[in-house]
């Protein structure tokens, strides 16, 4: 419970990325290369395709309601295809970026 208390108020992508990546139960790297187009928040539904998952097939996440709210104030900011951009253009956030939030 402090922990996520303590998550909610940190600030930053990284603290968004692992915002996302507890209630979805997702992989680091699948959350830090979630691009726009894989969520439909209509459906609420975050669905991953098959040549970024380990498995090799596409996954389809049902998102929880505060996923959701989290992911439309993502998209509404977003900037790029990258929900979670990082420092350099074009690539996605690192994996030690969000390693980081849950050592801080």
């Amino acid at each position: 419970m402090k922990a996520l208390k303590a998550l909610k108020a940190q600030d930053g992508l990284p603290a968004r990325a692992l915002a996302l990546l507890i209630p979805t139960a997702g992989r680091t790297n699948e959350v830090t290369g979630a691009v726009r187009g894989e969520f439909d928040l209509d459906g609420a539904t975050w669905t991953i395709p098959a040549e970024r998952m380990k498995a090799e097939r596409p996954h389809r996440i049902l998102l929880s309601a505060s996923a959701l709210s989290l992911m439309r104030t993502l998209l509404d900011e977003a900037d790029s295809d990258l929900v979670f951009p990082g420092a350099k253009k074009g690539k996605s956030l690192s994996n030690m970026a969000v390693l980081g939030v849950l050592r801080a």
